[in-house]
């Protein structure tokens, strides 16, 4: 559904929410599409496309982005022009996609006004689990599966199932070998039908063993 503008106060969130969105105290909706969301205390969302069942936490700003289905924005986090995929756990206070500033010019301030968003694309993967303070500036990108430390700032791309962390941040590890990985990337799991994922819940219980593998790659072969 498209939602030119919905604005709610400090009391009549409950009027505001029907089956395909909950809509709670101080929310600003503006010009956005939502397929199914929840606007928690304090949340705006201006010009942007989000998939089913995102939850904006309370204080969250997101600007002119696309947020995929199951994706959770945390308290105060901002999200502007970015672009974030399904199933991502973003937690509280992270920055993503602010804009930059030039030092090698005259003065760092914007004197010209310009928009410094449109030449670089900031891009977050499926799976992605961002800890609380990080700050990813734009131009990077960060792959599906991947791991982003608390307080982190992402100076560089990240690649699938990378662990970063660090000011700025560094390589830590894998989440897993290149082999699992490598099988990850082509049963992409997060584009799985919600019913089949639901089906199958015991699946994401347990480490990930040959065994598992083989019982996504046979669900990826039966639904395609």
């Amino acid at each position: 559904m498209k939602i030119e503008y919905l604005e709610t106060n400090s009391f009549d969130y409950v009027d505001k929410t029907t089956d395909d969105i909950q809509v709670w105290r101080d929310v600003r909706i503006i010009d956005t599409d939502v397929s199914r969301a929840v606007f928690a205390d304090g949340s705006y969302c201006k010009g942007s496309n989000l998939g089913k069942d995102v939850l904006l936490n309370r204080g969250s700003f997101i600007l002119n982005s696309v947020i995929g289905d199951k994706s959770q924005i945390g308290f105060n986090t901002k999200v502007l022009h970015a672009e974030i995929g399904k199933y991502c756990s973003i937690s509280w206070d992270c920055s993503i996609g602010g804009p930059n500033h030039n030092m090698k010019t005259l003065s760092t301030f914007n004197m010209r006004h310009q928009n410094h968003y449109k030449d670089k694309s900031c891009i977050i993967g499926n799976d992605v689990w961002m800890g609380s303070g990080a700050i990813m500036l734009r131009g990077i990108s960060v792959g599906d599966g991947a791991v982003v430390g608390g307080g982190s700032v992402l100076t560089h791309n990240v690649l699938p199932f990378e662990i970063v962390a660090g000011v700025p941040a560094r390589h830590l590890g894998w989440r897993f070998g290149e082999n699992i990985r490598n099988r990850l990337n082509e049963i992409k799991w997060w584009n799985f039908p919600e019913e089949v994922i639901k089906e199958h819940l015991d699946l994401f219980d347990g480490e990930v063993t040959p065994e598992l593998l083989e019982k996504l790659g046979y669900i990826s072969k039966t639904i395609i």
